[in-house]
């Protein structure tokens, strides 16, 4: 049996905190090519998740909240916000799956969140996402301002970039 429990909740939540990213991962699967990838996320307030979808037609993703709070924000390939949800736990919303080639972002609302992934493997760095062209990537100079509109970008607006 493997736990998923407070103790290395916290533990995983320090190690984000302690991040340049604010994030921290941990795998529950022992290889990369195992058949189904599950990993613990630990996301901070702040931490930037760029706009990216999973292109192979059978790389769906489902993401759960443990704890703390996430908002998931579903983009068209034009960068057009079609929704939003917030997952809480024991929430309205406790889960999203999102099927293969759905571009999506997810913004951690509260410290010391952690998030529970699914998704089919195995995992090939070179293959895991792509990354929206108009999305910044996360050491772009646009990244601030894009994620301030992220935070509050109604259903039906499109980023304008400078």
């Amino acid at each position: 049996m493997t736990p998923i429990d407070r103790e290395k909740m916290d533990a995983l939540s320090q190690q984000a905190a302690a991040s340049k990213r604010l994030r921290a991962h941990l795998n529950l699967h022992s290889t990369p090519e195992e058949a189904v990838q599950r990993l613990m996320i630990a996301m901070e307030p702040g931490t930037f998740v760029p706009v990216h979808c999973h292109e192979q037609t059978w790389k769906w993703e489902l993401l759960m909240i443990l704890r703390g709070e996430v908002e998931c924000v579903i983009f068209d390939e034009a960068g057009q916000v079609l929704s939003r949800g917030t997952l809480t736990p024991g929430g309205e919303l406790t889960a999203v799956e999102l099927p293969p080639g759905t571009w999506h972002s997810v913004i951690s609302k509260a410290p010391g969140t952690v998030i529970f992934e699914v998704k089919p493997g195995p995992f090939d760095p070179d293959e895991a996402a792509r990354f929206a062209p108009w999305c910044p990537g996360e050491a772009d100079s646009g990244k601030d301002q894009f994620q301030q509109w992220l935070a509050i970008a109604p259903v039906g607006s499109v980023w304008e970039s400078d």
